[in-house]
């Protein structure tokens, strides 16, 4: 039996090392200091670990990242499963808060920004509701995706240009630190099924402050990523157990909680293609993470935007 060939004794001893290697004064000091555990934990270095800024300085660099987190949103909202949409909607008409993830908060921006969508939320008319959301997800998003510099014009363009910036802004003051830190994870190769909730989740649970930061390690990016690949087949433990040990001795433990529903979230509202298999794209995240195995299933976002039309009007 495969249990028989387990070594209980090496595994005990791994994790009691990693234990110590957390608990001691030089992982703390680089912590403290924002340097890369990688030589300590024995994880190779990964180019995109750093600090993220979750204020901005730069306003164009603000404008354009509000611009892709808006576009994130859209995408993930268009692929996500009929049953979560229809949850999703008939919570929001019966007056539940549903801002508390990353679909819910563009519901609710539609719903204040459209006014059929809000006489339909107001009626308690879910077909007129859902026919609304889909059409909104459909306009903004081919106009995102080929405006994107009338965008920036707000009141020179178009009333869909205005209403296109005044979305992007609405969005992004709603999840301020979300914006960064959604940047940073897909910057690693997150794909944005998973990198959108995540990255909500977080921002969501860190209190605005003027200098604020948060800090990712090697073993960190190499753990959402190969969470990417395993998080379907993965149980609620591991999903705990794993983003734990990510987060446990760094700045983002107090994540954890968030980060895990998060997830969760996530795993439930994996689109289709991020189903299908492809061997190519699973072997380098594998051996990225230094977890190579013949035959991962990967994220496939070769469908990207062309795919968000079809997606629409099929609902």
């Amino acid at each position: 039996m495969e249990e028989e060939n387990f070594n209980w004794v090496e595994q005990y001893l791994v994790i009691q090392s990693n234990k110590d290697i957390k608990n001691s004064n030089a992982f703390k000091t680089l912590i403290d200091n924002n340097i890369d555990t990688n030589e300590l934990t024995g994880h190779e270095k990964e180019t995109n670990a750093g600090v993220v800024q979750l204020n901005y300085k730069d306003e164009k660099e603000k404008e354009t990242d509000s611009y892709n987190y808006a576009r994130g949103l859209l995408n993930f909202a268009a692929d996500m499963p009929e049953e979560t949409a229809k949850a999703l909607m008939l919570a929001a008409l019966n007056g539940t808060d549903v801002a508390a993830n990353a679909a819910g908060v563009l519901f609710n921006t539609f719903t204040k920004t459209d006014p059929a969508m809000r006489a339909a939320f107001s009626n308690g008319d879910a077909k007129k509701f859902k026919e609304s959301l889909n059409s909104n997800i459909k306009k903004f998003s081919n106009y995102l995706s080929t405006q994107k510099e009338e965008v920036r014009k707000i009141g020179e363009g178009s009333d869909v240009s205005s209403k296109a910036a005044e979305f992007v802004a609405m969005i992004a003051q709603d999840t301020p630190y979300a914006v960064p830190i959604y940047k940073k994870l897909k910057n690693t190769g997150v794909p944005n099924w998973m990198a959108l909730p995540v990255a909500y989740g977080m921002g969501a649970g860190i209190a605005f402050d003027d200098d604020a930061t948060i800090f990712l390690n090697s073993e960190q990016v190499q753990g959402f990523k190969k969470m990417a690949v395993d998080l379907e087949n993965s149980s609620e433990e591991k999903i705990f157990n794993t983003t734990f040990r990510m987060a446990e001795g760094t700045g983002l433990g107090f994540l954890t909680s968030p980060i895990v529903k998060a997830l969760k979230y996530a795993k439930n509202n994996i689109p289709k293609y991020a189903k299908q298999i492809n061997t190519e794209k699973a072997g380098e995240i594998a051996a990225l993470t230094g977890a190579a195995t013949a035959g991962a299933v990967a994220v496939d976002e070769s469908i990207g935007n062309n795919t968000i039309s079809k997606v629409t009007e099929n609902k």
